[in-house]
């Protein structure tokens, strides 16, 4: 069955370079304005590669050092090297993924706004497609990566993959979430200060920060959370086999099923593209969301019809499995419909034509303030919600399938990773053509072409945060019960309140707030140090002001990333060298209370950050297209100010739970199977 699956996401993966290459090759000619400020942008993203990059080897490399290390002052020496390579190949694919994605991001903006010349079908093909390539290319790699993994160094070492690429991903999480809002406020300040042109390097920083937030950030938050899934799948297999309750034989079917699962997901999305090529022409204008349903619900199908009559024989039955003949298709379909439920329940709750945010929208006249505590109410109402699901997705697996079932409802929310992440390409594509637009003067039917698309990406705006949060909790929750299994290898589910596990529970309650403080304070910086760049760039460079010179793109992204990397230090100790050191002085209880601590801030923080600050960013749309007075009624200086507060909420505040979450969680996962050896 693997070797199936190798070859069915081999072949998936060539086709997405296909796509990529097919339409990325035309030389577009590009409007010499526009093409100024897309190699301005490109000068921008380099500059935040190679800052990240830097940062990425420099954690790698310490985090090896410091586990090899740490490993030879235990009772026994421990085989370290075959879970330091799978630690690095993780690093390296999805640091490749990232790297390799921004050119293929610049060599499109040109060839579509060539496109967009006479229709809007032209350029929305050449889009959808490219992104439909970008997310099958990088979910191959990840995939072929971890069955590489798997094949040469063992099945445990996975668990280091999956820590190479959760760092990664927390990296270009946390970096872009500092970055989008501090771009977007100073962009917005200076905007009303009349400089809202090519000359102000903050409107160049922010239509950056849509591939930076959107893709670098969610993106690949994203993927880390499709790696994490599958390796809990896997890691629950390999602790009920060591545990004695499922044979040789079933251990090597479930170690195999998630790539199946997942390799058949690929083959149906990709045909999915195939009818959206053919709807595209006649009504392209919700054709995101109608593909989105259709591979939901034909995968469902496929799923079915595929494993409804496998059945799983263990040796005893447990709590672990609730049966001795275990069938995977209910938690399967339960993470799957769930996920799709998550999402749009947070888009009633702040999507502006639903209920909750107009009545929102109406106390806009009332003052910033008032909108912001209103958006906040309905934010913790949205939490309550989706908590709630949470709750009922993990129950329901349980019940149907013992708590193995979870992991495997975990599979279901994100066997859906290659065709989302074409969606967050998507949206980030459109969102900075949209700002490209406004930037340099386009002739009005590209202009009024690359606004349709943008239209269109707004139509998937509900697989946001939640969506993400979702994931990650019931993921990292499925992990956190195999490393239970680790820690007691038994058939009943026991955790002893012990020092230790009362100690890294507290810890980990107390780490996250220790995170947000850094992070919004390293925000803070970036943002008063880009206030200060804009306006030495306008003093200092000759002509600038006139329009006759470009502005020092390279100098300002430096500045910015050097103090997003350092403000990634306290986040990156707390998450690493924390669990590391409990580990390792206080024992396996201390990880399970650390990984506990983190998993109960996360469900009892995350969710209403991310919704009050999307109803924020709804209600500014809104008003920006000529609702509730217009773009220039006293109504939208108003929601200026709430919304530069509400895209802390969204782009930092919410985002950097379930990522700081997932890395804990799969640290935890190393330390424990390392301790178990």
């Amino acid at each position: 069955m693997l070797s199936i699956a190798t070859s069915i996401i081999i072949s998936i993966g060539g086709v997405g370079l296909y796509l990529i290459y097919s339409h990325t090759r035309l030389i577009a000619h590009s409007h010499s304005e526009a093409h100024r400020l897309i190699g301005l942008i490109d000068q921008g993203l380099s500059v935040f590669r190679n800052r990240s990059l830097t940062s990425m080897v420099q954690i790698i490399g310490y985090l090896s050092l410091l586990l090899f290390v740490l490993s030879q002052f235990i009772a026994h020496p421990l085989p370290i090297w075959p879970y330091l390579l799978a630690f690095v190949l993780g690093g390296s694919i999805m640091s490749a993924i990232g790297v390799g994605i921004q050119p293929i991001f610049i060599r499109l903006l040109p060839v579509i706004i060539q496109h967009a010349n006479r229709q809007v079908s032209p350029s929305l093909i050449t889009t959808y497609s490219a992104c439909v390539g970008i997310g099958l290319v990088s979910t191959s790699a990840l995939l072929l990566g971890l069955i590489g993994c798997y094949a040469w160094l063992g099945a445990t070492p996975l668990v280091g993959y999956g820590v190479g690429c959760v760092v990664v991903a927390f990296v270009w999480r946390i970096a872009g979430g500092i970055f989008k809002p501090a771009a977007n406020i100073v962009a917005e300040r200076t905007h009303s200060n009349g400089i809202s042109d090519g000359r102000n390097v903050a409107t160049i920083l922010d239509t950056m920060g849509d591939f930076i937030g959107s893709f670098l950030g969610f993106g690949i938050d994203i993927l880390s959370a499709f790696v994490f899934a599958i390796i809990g799948c896997c890691l629950f297999a390999i602790s009920l086999y060591d545990s004695g309750v499922i044979n040789p034989e079933t251990y090597t079917l479930l170690m195999a099923l998630p790539f199946m699962i997942v390799a058949i997901s690929m083959c149906i999305g990709f045909c999915s593209y195939v009818w959206a090529r053919y709807r595209l022409h006649r009504r392209p204008n919700n054709i995101l969301l109608e593909t989105l349903y259709i591979t939901v619900g034909i995968s469902a199908f496929v799923i079915y019809v595929l494993i409804n009559n496998v059945w799983v024989d263990t040796t005893l039955k447990s709590v672990w499995i609730n049966d001795q003949r275990l069938s995977l298709l209910i938690p399967y379909l339960i993470g799957l419909i769930g996920a799709i439920i998550i999402s749009f329940t947070s888009e009633y709750m702040s999507a502006p034509h639903f209920s909750p945010n107009k009545q929102t929208s109406k106390h806009i006249e009332c003052g910033s303030a008032l909108t912001l505590l209103h958006a906040l109410g309905n934010g913790f109402k949205s939490h309550a919600l989706q908590v709630s699901y949470v709750f009922v997705i993990m129950g329901s697996s349980i019940y149907y399938a013992g708590i193995y079932g979870v992991a495997f409802a975990s599979l279901g929310m994100v066997s859906m990773t290659p065709y989302l992440l074409a969606l967050i390409s998507f949206k980030a594509l459109s969102g900075s053509l949209h700002k490209l637009s406004s930037l340099a003067p386009l002739p009005h039917i590209e202009t009024q072409n690359i606004k349709k698309l943008y239209r269109i990406s707004q139509t998937t705006i509900a697989l946001g945060n939640s969506f993400n949060t979702s994931a990650a909790t019931i993921a990292s929750t499925g992990l956190f019960l195999a490393l239970l299994l680790i820690a007691s290898p038994t058939n009943s589910l026991s955790l002893s309140l012990s020092p230790s596990l009362i100690v890294g529970l507290c810890a980990g309650m107390t780490a996250p707030f220790l995170i947000r403080s850094s992070l919004v304070s390293g925000m803070v910086q970036v943002a008063i140090k880009l206030i200060g760049e804009v306006n030495r760039q306008l003093t200092d460079i000759p002509y600038l002001n006139e329009n006759k010179a470009s502005p020092d793109i390279a100098t300002a992204t430096d500045r910015a990333c050097q103090i997003i990397m350092g403000t990634l230090v306290i986040p990156g100790l707390l998450v690493t060298l924390m669990p590391l050191v409990m580990g390792y002085t206080l024992g396996s209880n201390a990880v399970l209370g650390f990984s506990l601590g983190i998993l109960i801030n996360n469900l009892v923080q995350t969710y209403y950050w991310s919704n009050t600050g999307e109803t924020l960013g709804h209600i500014k749309t809104t008003i920006a297209t000529g609702r509730l007075g217009g773009p220039q009624s006293p109504n939208f200086s108003a929601i200026v100010r709430a919304d530069a507060i509400g895209d802390v909420f969204r782009d930092l505040m919410g985002p950097h739970g379930s990522i700081t979450l997932k890395c804990a969680t799969i640290i935890s996962a190393l330390l424990m199977v390392l301790l178990a050896l």
